[in-house]
């Protein structure tokens, strides 16, 4: 299910190229703060490109938001919707496409975890230490963090096997921040209404037989997150 919401952003996209600005998009844009400059403006990174705008919203250098982008009639940038990227757990796990649905279709979390268990007492840094050791704490709870490659980027995604159900939480580009579970029906949580008209009008890609309910709600929660205090590695 989470490759056929990556696919239906890759076709978005894809349909919109030569049609439609990247400044008049109708999907969210991830954007960087580079500086802050006089009188709320700020100068932005969005995608390849810098540019400068003004926001009602104090914005932090440095940080990463998602965003609905528009031109003014002034030709200037509007910025509205502003949500921050969420700070999450890094994992080293990072899957291609086909790699990525074979793991969903099979029950390897115990590989996985024996895996992680290994290149734990081999990690060379702290750094290193911390991402499997959050690959580990989080295999505890059920839940699997990894990132999907797909083309340039990478996804973060977050899986969680129960006995009749699959909840899965991550973070696409350009379709933002969702939560999903899988079971007689198919639930899925989106940030902005863009995308949740978006997904209503490519449900035939999800191919799913039966019921979908989409919602448009704020402060969708990861599956799992890692304090800094250690925690207890035994799986």
């Amino acid at each position: 299910m989470i490759e056929r919401l990556l696919e239906i952003q890759r076709l978005n996209l894809a349909s919109k190229i030569g049609k439609e600005s990247i400044f008049n998009s109708t999907l969210p844009i991830k954007l960087k703060v580079l500086a802050k400059k006089g009188g709320m403006k700020y100068l932005l990174e969005v995608g390849k490109r810098t540019l400068e705008t003004r926001s009602l919203k104090e914005l932090e250098v440095g940080a990463k938001y998602f965003a609905m982008m528009k031109s003014g009639k002034a030709g200037n940038i509007i910025l509205s919707s502003l949500t921050p990227e969420p700070k999450l757990n890094k994992t080293p796990l990072s899957l291609d496409f086909i790699e990525s649905k074979e793991l969903m279709s099979k029950n390897t979390f115990k590989e996985i975890a024996e895996f992680a268990s290994e290149r734990l007492a081999r990690a060379e840094g702290k750094e290193e230490f911390m991402e499997w050791a959050f690959v580990l704490s989080g295999l505890q709870k059920g839940v699997l963090s990894f990132c999907i490659q797909d083309e340039e980027k990478k996804h973060y995604t977050q899986v969680k096997k129960r006995k009749n159900s699959l909840e899965f939480y991550a973070v696409f580009s350009h379709l933002g921040i969702l939560s999903g579970k899988l079971s007689s029906i198919l639930e899925l949580e989106v940030m902005y209404p863009s995308v949740a008209k978006l997904l209503e009008e490519n449900l035939d890609l999800l191919k799913w037989g039966g019921e979908v309910r989409i919602e448009v709600k704020e402060g969708i929660k990861p599956l799992f997150c890692m304090q800094e205090s250690l925690l207890d590695l035994s799986i």
